[in-house]
């Protein structure tokens, strides 16, 4: 198969992907047609926002919910985690990741590791 007819193919599967998923996304949920991606309780852990519909859509491709919601970390924690995942492959919008980072730091703040003093 030639380069563009792979490049057709991941178009009409981008547009029939955003028709089926539009809504639950639009609203930062989980999408039934996507499968799941994570409990219920880490979905829940995530608050509704543009921002848990790119966490949905670009870090739960790769990463069950579970684990990002098991993360904890500052904005700048959290910017170095996305861009470290960016050079890994990931494709969250480059300009995205300053609103993505504070959103996850809100929602899921550096956590004390069991070994160190409280």
């Amino acid at each position: 198969m030639n380069r563009m007819n792979v490049l057709g193919l991941l178009r009409v599967g981008s547009i029939s992907a955003m028709l089926i998923l539009g809504d639950a996304e639009a609203n930062g949920e989980a999408s039934p047609a996507r499968g799941p991606v994570g409990s219920a309780t880490a979905l829940a852990a995530l608050p509704a926002g543009p921002e848990k519909a790119i966490v949905l859509e670009h870090c739960a491709v790769c990463h069950d919910i579970d684990w990002i919601v098991r993360s904890g970390g500052t904005v700048q924690g959290w910017t170095d985690r996305i861009q470290r995942m960016i050079r890994a492959g990931a494709t969250i919008p480059r300009e995205q990741i300053p609103a993505v980072a504070a959103y996850l730091a809100r929602a899921l703040p550096p956590r004390l590791r069991e070994d160190e003093p409280k």
